[in-house]
């Protein structure tokens, strides 16, 4: 329906409920007129009031009709009411020539003006035959002839007139109406057609200037009209498109054009479509497009809209940001640096990597929809609200410092970087951690380590500097001003300074020695000294290593340097000192080699002098005993035997004593010596001469050691002699010789089980004359192991003692060699 036609519409509309309106009320008092006016007339026929009754109520209906809006129900309710109103009062009033039938005309033309032709037709039709129908029903005598007075056919000719004089006026004053608005529309509809000329030169404008491509397409997918951006896409001239299907431009292979042709039609249903399309250009390169299709109306016909956008860039980014998105989630996984996501409206975890569990011990299932706050990552509740503040105030905080804790409550030294992002619509915070907990203790060891070499450097007057050789810059540490007599506030610590505090008979060579530094020296050394303060006078001794790179390039030069005037002065003094001595070492040897000659000389006629009275009273003591036996008694007998032991006991310590002073004079020959054999050669000499009760033997192999094969022999003889001598007495003799690593030092040992002794006497043992048993228990003269300690001490060892009475006893002594 046109805008005209629905004006029209509505013109019609509202004459009809109009009408409807007057004629209800013309037609309800005209029955009221009419009912006065038949009760006064003619009162004897009041049959005739049911017809007016009846139309009243049919008018009452049709103003319900017309509250309710329902304009023709209430039209065809009084057209209907009224027509059966006329056809009853012919029936009562006379037939054919009752003064009622003159309202059928008025009837069918208010049909025909107000409801329909069809109407019309219908009122017409039934008119007629009514009028028939009376006729015949008159002419049979069906209808008794009824006397009329004048006054009642005059009133329903005058309704029927004025009744008809209301309908011409609606009628002229509709068409009228009618004519005023058909005028109006022309000129409404010449100023749209107007419009619509524009209108189309911008569609066509429009059309033509999209960059994306859109096709008019026919119910079958026919192009119908292409814009300039599908001739651009596509590079086929518009013509090329008329009439042709969508395969006109598919890449082959890539699209399932049965697919689109479902579209085409779910798009005709009114259900709008978009899916993705692989185009073909004219120059053979396939392409990815997105096509949406709606339905819509094209000169008056129904078409599809195709609208359809190069995505190809769009593609390209969508597979870059999938690129960047693995990256970024390979590398969120596989980092070593700690790094979790968390929402910043609750801070609750949203995702989070390995390195983030391994450092905090949490899991993440433990983790993940919780917040830091109630896990317990923050120890102190004001540095989270600083960092939040502070992240939510610039976006980004970087090399944040706080101290948190692991889920095992270990405190860790933890610095936090964050960045704000946007995850899903929501705010969120991107965050960094690095466990520094191990760095800072090196920090904190790395200034206490300078701390101590800067104070040892000042106690020890060491210095240190370094020379970069392609900038020519220094470095010098602070004792290094101080040892050249220098204020670190007023000097910069450059060569310059340090080659200018040199004393002028130094610095040629040690500016020689600077420049020659990365080209022929690698390393080296030089004293030098510098003339400090008040023209004191230093010794300098300076050290350096030159560091190359990767080519063999000198690149730097690190050195040290020493205070040494101390030193120096020192060093004077012990060699002066040491020549003093060295002088009174060659006096003292010259008059120790004299007394030890008195000595020997003393010590052989001390022994030969008294060897003889010795012998004189054995031998004599004997002959007594001999020949002069009967005549004593016992007792003189046994006063003679001790005299005799006694002399021999001097004889052989006199022995003794001469070999004490012998091992202490002997010179010595060093060499490897097999111990082991040695003491096994010892042990069958011994066994032959004491056989009595033979101890079980163990003998370690390898026990080799260097030294005086003489010497070693004798002391190891004393040693296994004490060792059987002491074992005897034991039920089951025992042994053993053998060596062992104590502190670096190789130990050799003698084991016994005999009697011991008692610890605290042990020191006592290795003093001549020393004994820690009576003669009678156990023979000896105490010069044993006197002489051992003496052959152990000019091998530069050391030997010691150790015992558990009744159980075990070892003897342990070193040769002056480490373990090896």
């Amino acid at each position: 329906m046109n805008d005209l036609e629905r004006r029209d519409d509505q013109i019609a509309q509202t004459h009809a409920r109009a009408f409807l309106l007057l004629a209800a009320a013309a037609l309800g008092s005209g029955s009221v007129v009419y009912l006065i006016i038949l009760r006064l007339a003619v009162p004897e026929q009041m049959a005739r009031l049911a017809g007016p009754a009846a139309l009243l109520m049919v008018v009452a209906f049709a103003l319900l009709c017309h509250r309710r809006g329902k304009i023709r129900a209430g039209l065809y309710a009084l057209g209907v009411g009224i027509w059966l109103e006329i056809t009853f009062m012919a029936l009562i009033t006379g037939g054919i020539k009752a003064p009622a039938l003159y309202l059928y005309p008025l009837i069918v033309l208010m049909a025909g003006w107000l409801l329909s032709l069809r109407a019309a037709y219908f009122f017409a039709i039934a008119s007629v035959l009514s009028c028939l129908g009376l006729t015949l029903a008159e002419s049979l005598g069906w209808i008794a002839s009824v006397d009329n007075r004048p006054l009642l056919p005059l009133v329903v000719q005058c309704g029927a007139i004025i009744f008809l004089a209301v309908i011409v006026r609606r009628m002229v004053g509709g068409y009228q109406l009618r004519l005023g608005e058909t005028r109006r529309l022309n000129v409404e509809i010449a100023e749209q057609v107007a419009a619509v000329g524009r209108s189309e030169a911008s569609y066509h404008d429009l059309f033509n200037t999209v960059r994306d491509a859109i096709y008019i397409q026919d119910r079958e997918g026919r192009f119908l009209d292409v814009n300039q951006g599908a001739v651009d896409m596509y590079g086929h001239p518009r013509e090329s498109f008329i009439g042709r299907t969508p395969e006109f431009v598919s890449a082959p292979g890539r699209n399932d054009l049965a697919q689109v042709a479902r579209a085409v039609e779910l798009a005709l249903a009114g259900q709008p479509q978009r899916f993705e399309f692989w185009g073909l250009r004219a120059n053979g390169e396939q392409f990815p497009k997105e096509v949406r299709l709606v339905r819509g109306n094209w000169f008056g016909k129904e078409v599809i809209i195709a609208m359809a956008e190069d995505i190809t860039a769009r593609k390209c980014a969508e597979e870059a940001l999938r690129d960047s998105e693995e990256k970024f989630q390979k590398a969120f996984r596989s980092s070593p640096i700690a790094i979790a996501i968390t929402r910043l409206s609750d801070g609750r975890f949203l995702e989070l990597n390995d390195s983030w569990v391994q450092m905090f011990g949490w899991s993440r299932e433990e983790t993940l929809g919780r917040s830091s706050i109630e896990i317990g990552h923050w120890l102190h509740l004001e540095d989270r609200i600083g960092w939040s503040e502070r992240l939510r105030r610039e976006g980004r905080v970087a090399s944040f410092e706080v101290v948190q804790q692991n889920a095992s409550g270990q405190v860790l030294q933890v610095m936090l970087s964050s960045e704000l992002i946007h995850l899903r619509g929501e705010v969120c915070a991107l965050v960094l951690a690095i466990d520094q907990t191990e760095r800072k203790k090196a920090e904190l060891a790395l200034r206490e380590s300078r701390a101590r070499l800067a104070e040892a450097q000042r106690i020890g007057h060491v210095g240190s500097w370094v020379l970069d050789l392609s900038s020519g810059n220094m470095a010098w540490s602070d004792e290094m001003y101080r040892i050249h007599g220098l204020e670190p506030s007023r000097a910069a610590g450059t060569l310059e300074e340090l080659l200018g505090s040199a004393h002028p008979g130094d610095r040629a060579s040690l500016e020689g020695a600077f420049a020659r530094l990365g080209e022929e020296l690698r390393s080296g050394e030089q004293v030098y000294r510098v003339v400090g303060p008040g023209g004191l006078t230093r010794t300098i001794h300076s050290r350096w290593e030159v560091t190359v790179d990767g080519s063999g390039t000198a690149r730097r030069v690190m050195g040290s340097c020493q205070d040494i005037t101390d030193a120096e002065a020192a060093r004077a003094e012990v060699q002066r000192l040491n020549a003093d001595l060295e002088r009174r070492v060659a006096l003292r040897t010259i008059e120790l080699t004299s007394a030890n000659r008195e000595l020997e000389s003393f010590a052989y006629s001390i022994a030969h002098d008294l060897r003889s009275p010795l012998r004189g009273i054995d031998g004599f003591s004997h002959l007594l005993i001999e020949q002069y036996r009967d005549r004593l008694d016992e007792r003189g007998r046994d006063y003679l035997q001790r005299v005799r032991g006694a002399a021999q006991r001097m004889g052989l310590l006199i022995e003794d004593i001469l070999e004490l002073s012998r091992v202490t004079r002997q010179e010595m020959q060093r060499q490897r010596v097999d111990l082991g054999a040695m003491v096994a050669e010892l042990v069958e000499e011994l066994a032959q001469s004491r056989p009595e009760k033979r101890p079980r033997v163990s003998i370690a192999p390898g026990c080799v050691a260097e030294g005086d094969p003489q010497l070693l022999r004798l002391m190891l003889q004393n040693l296994l002699d004490n060792a059987w001598k002491y074992s005897a007495r034991s039920e089951a003799p025992e042994l053993g010789f053998g060596s062992e690593i104590l502190n670096g030092r190789r130990v050799f040992f003698v084991r016994d089980n005999g009697v011991g002794f008692d610890a605290q006497f042990a020191k006592r043992l290795f003093s001549p004359f020393q004994r820690l048993h009576k003669p009678e228990e156990f023979e000896g003269n105490g010069i044993g192991l006197a002489t051992v300690a003496r052959i152990v001490r000019r091998h530069d060892g050391e030997v010691w003692a150790t015992s558990v009475p009744g159980v075990e006893t070892v003897f342990r002594f070193t040769l002056g060699e480490a373990a090896g």
